[in-house]
């Protein structure tokens, strides 16, 4: 019987957290359900999921960069092995946006929802001192589909081959689409140029709305 952990195998691609996790609605499993010497975040453990998402939000079709991070405080055999587990999704199992592995990563699809991508490390990214992150690239999902919610789990594993002794962590980040309303240009003002051929009009504008920067273009007819 082969035992599932973050020290020396792959994770099953079910557990950070999210609402689909086990393959059931409302799961919200984490690797606690195997590693369950310690309670969920009760180690000397942070972790943490940040990204290059523009604060007022992901614009859609865009490519981001989202980092993965445990960092390990408490000493002793925790702080060598880590490992992670990533997925963005909606309670339903539906994937936002796309992963794409790189060298330190690689993807699986979920359980009970074939189109459900989790990301997480590869044996060889899983050594660390005190802490560890992997990046990774995310495609961000069409347009309208709003706040997407990262999900995350870590394993801070004591490197004895086995699921005892590993502290676990989850977290997630939560981001907003940047939403854009309807581009206003209203002529406050105009002035016809003098006579034919001269350049002495004037205009003037005012714009709301769209996405800056404004460019404007004078067009003589």
């Amino acid at each position: 019987t082969e035992i599932y952990t973050l020290s020396l195998h792959d994770a099953l691609p079910i557990l950070t957290g999210s609402p689909f996790d086990l393959g059931i609605p409302s799961g919200f499993g984490t690797c606690v359900g195997c590693h369950n010497d310690y309670a969920l975040n009760s180690g000397a453990g942070t972790p943490s999921i940040t990204s290059n998402i523009p604060v007022n939000g992901y614009t859609a079709g865009n490519t981001y960069q989202i980092t993965t991070k445990i960092v390990w405080n408490g000493g002793g055999p925790q702080g060598n092995v880590f490992g992670f587990q990533c997925s963005a999704q909606k309670t339903d199992g539906s994937p936002l946006g796309t992963f794409t592995a790189n060298s330190s990563t690689q993807i699986k699809m979920g359980a009970g929802n074939s189109s459900t991508q989790y990301i997480e490390h590869v044996q060889a990214s899983t050594s660390g001192v005190g802490q560890k992150a992997w990046t990774f690239n995310w495609t961000a999902p069409v347009f309208g589909t709003g706040d997407v919610t990262f999900y995350a789990a870590f394993n801070c594993a004591d490197n004895s081959s086995d699921e005892f002794g590993d502290y676990i962590f989850a977290t997630t980040l939560a981001v907003h689409e940047l939403t854009v309303s309807p581009l206003v240009c209203n002529v406050n003002s105009a002035t016809n140029s003098s006579c034919n051929a001269s350049c002495d009009g004037t205009a003037s504008v005012s714009v709301s709305g769209g996405m800056t920067p404004y460019t404007y273009l004078w067009n003589n007819g």
